[in-house]
Formats: C-alpha cells, sequence, structure tokens
C-alpha cells in the first residue's frame, strides 16, 4: 500500500502544485491524501467479494443420492 501511494503522490503531486501555487507542502499533502481515498489506485477502493459470498460456485455441490426404490 505504501509503494501505490507513493507512486500516486510522485505522479499527482506536481499536478497539485501547478494547480494550488500558494499552498504549503503540508496543505498540498493534506489535498493529496483527499484524493487518495477517493482514487481507485487505491487498494482499499478495489471491490471485494464477502466472506462468504459464493460467487459461481454452486452451493450444494454435493452429489445427489439415488432413491433405494430405483435400484429394487
Amino acid at each position: 500500500m505504501k509503494a501505490a501511494y507513493e507512486a500516486f503522490e510522485d505522479e499527482n503531486l506536481p499536478k497539485l502544485k501547478q494547480e494550488h501555487p500558494s499552498l504549503r507542502l503540508s496543505q498540498l499533502k493534506q489535498l493529496l491524501k483527499k484524493e487518495w481515498m477517493k482514487s481507485p489506485a487505491n487498494p482499499f477502493n478495489k471491490p471485494t467479494k464477502a466472506y462468504n459470498e459464493t460467487g459461481n460456485l454452486k452451493q450444494n455441490n454435493l452429489p445427489e443420492e439415488k432413491d433405494s426404490e430405483d435400484e429394487d
């Protein structure tokens, strides 16, 4: 996560400096952090599945039982 944030910072900090030349570095980093929290580059913003979500898997993938009447 730290590497992803540093890459995001390297890419976006110069843009923020151009947009807000009068701000201090600490203020720029605050803006950068706000953008990072919403960014799709943030690994925490990736869609995840719930621990109990089955997806495409069958929930009952046990073999079906044969009726005892059919075997007679």
